[in-house]
């Protein structure tokens, strides 16, 4: 598996009104790596998500996707490139299952054509992955908190994109769709060579599955490395504001946050 700079990200700035939640914000992300972004509430995770996914524009500074500034990419070639789970989803009309999930192929359909055996065969995939297959013809709006959620990451799937970023996107879900989740997108990165950006609030998960860390404070990255490396007794104090401790798990060798 090779890598290559794939997000150069370069004095970022982004405020609501006078707060600043991005604060001259440096950094670089390369591909075929599991990416964990974690912080304090309100410390600018999900903004700094939302404009690597180009849905927020810098206010200062840049982003450049494989080298081209990420605001001068077409939308479709973006959307071939990049899918976004989103922490929040409103459906305004009452689409099937299969419907939400098709939206993941619209950048890859012409308009008003039907879809091809490529798009069925990615969209019967995503809803097999996430264990939804049965729910195909339900109406999204008739669905728990925790389905609705599957639904949104199985269109994500089945966008097919070679980088893929989550927020918060098993925060409705128990811990066995959650396990179900990060082992699936896992098993993209390390099969499929995609790059996964994700937020995660829950530390043990991210340190369990992500081989990179990004720890942002303040709207500033405070520390961003291979997560053996960054993910410190001494970091968390300096992010969190609380004493823990770090140990390997004996079986699986993954670092726990006590």
């Amino acid at each position: 598996m090779t890598t290559q700079l794939l997000f150069a990200i370069n004095k970022l700035c982004y405020s609501y009104g006078q707060t600043a939640v991005i604060k001259e914000l440096s950094g670089q992300i390369t591909s075929g790596k599991f990416y964990g972004i974690i912080g304090p509430n309100g410390c600018g995770k999900t903004t700094l998500l939302d404009l690597l996914a180009a849905i927020k524009s810098p206010q200062a500074g840049e982003i450049l996707f494989n080298g081209r500034n990420l605001g001068t990419i077409p939308k479709k070639q973006l959307a071939r490139s990049i899918s976004l789970v989103p922490q929040e989803y409103n459906v305004f009309f009452s689409y099937t299952v299969e419907e939400i999930v098709f939206m993941g192929r619209h950048p890859y359909m012409k308009r008003f054509a039907n879809p091809g055996a490529e798009d069925w065969n990615a969209v019967n995939y995503a809803l097999k992955a996430l264990g939804i297959d049965k729910l195909r013809h339900h109406h999204i709006n008739k669905l728990s908190g925790g389905q609705k959620q599957r639904v949104i990451v199985a269109r994500a799937i089945a966008q097919q994109c070679p980088v893929i970023l989550l927020d918060e996107a098993t925060s409705s879900l128990d811990i066995n769709f959650t396990i179900q989740i990060f082992d699936l997108v896992k098993r993209m990165v390390l099969r499929e060579d995609k790059t996964a950006i994700a937020v995660i609030h829950d530390l043990n998960l991210a340190a369990a599955y992500c081989d990179h860390l990004i720890f942002i404070n303040d709207g500033q990255i405070r520390a961003c490395g291979a997560t053996e490396t960054v993910c410190t007794e001494e970091n968390i104090r300096q992010n969190f504001g609380v004493q823990s401790r770090i140990e390997k798990d004996p079986e699986t060798g993954s670092l726990m946050n006590l």
